[in-house]
């Protein structure tokens, strides 16, 4: 999947919820004029109405984002995954997350996604499905599972796929620990509007999350907001993983 692709996948499905809901607007017409009771039509139309509009104008956002987002370039290799410096992230519909991951040519990287979501899931509300343990995999374009993440209320634990553990991460706290050295991981909100956001292991960088910034180059295919998680150049494998599981609790239920 190339970020263009995406783009054409998110307009479609708005489109999709456009037209579902004009549907509904006409179920609900025909239900009324079956009743003896004859309710506001136009008052009663307006949430619907609303809701397509809505939904049609954000189509018509992503089609021109697809058009202006030029190709992968087919000049970048594909890199492995736990080499990449910097990823530009992206939100595709799930019950809790699915976190695209992708490189600044434009081609996918990887992603993180349960990987055993039930469908039933999408109808909780986001309070109740926050207390449901939930599973992540961060699995590279390949289709390679690279680390797993095992969501139990405010906290995540980091393990391989041979289960070796790694580490754990409190969302509530904005802290965490490797298992390794017992290194303790912290997040510092250097903006508060959440534009900058660092993650460190001690006095050690390993990962930034920034908002709002795209060199030129980038932005030929990404849109300007698109969040930016860059890795600092000596951090280790497993401290990359840790900055992504605590980047995966920050985007949780984004685009439930």
């Amino acid at each position: 999947m190339s970020i263009r692709q995406y783009y054409l996948q998110k307009a479609q499905s708005y489109l999709n919820a456009c037209i579902l809901t004009l549907l509904c607007h006409a179920a609900f017409l025909s239900a009324c004029l079956l009743i003896q009771i004859r309710p506001p039509f136009g008052l009663a139309g307006i949430p619907f109405l609303v809701f397509a509009y809505i939904h049609f104008q954000s189509f018509l956002v992503y089609r021109r984002k697809s058009k202006e987002s030029a190709g992968v370039d087919p000049k970048l290799g594909q890199v492995p995954f736990l080499q990449c410096e910097d990823l530009l992230l992206a939100l595709a519909p799930a019950p809790a997350l699915r976190l695209l991951l992708f490189h600044p040519c434009g081609r996918l990287a990887g992603e993180i996604r349960e990987l055993e979501a039930k469908v039933w899931r999408w109808i909780l509300p986001e309070i109740i499905d926050k207390r449901v343990k939930k599973k992540y995999g961060l699995i590279d374009s390949n289709g390679k599972m690279l680390a797993v993440m095992i969501i139990k209320g405010i906290s995540v634990d980091v393990m391989l796929p041979d289960e070796t553990g790694i580490g754990s991460y409190d969302q509530k706290a904005k802290s965490g620990q490797t298992h390794e050295d017992g290194g303790k991981i912290q997040r510092v909100d250097e903006s508060s509007l959440y534009t900058s956001i660092f993650f460190q292991k001690g006095e050690k960088k390993m990962a930034r999350l920034q908002i709002g910034w795209l060199p030129v180059e980038w932005s030929q295919r990404f849109s300007v907001n698109t969040p930016v998680l860059s890795f600092e150049p000596a951090s280790s494998d497993e401290e990359k993983l840790m900055s992504l599981a605590a980047v995966a609790r920050h985007y949780e239920y984004a685009d439930h």
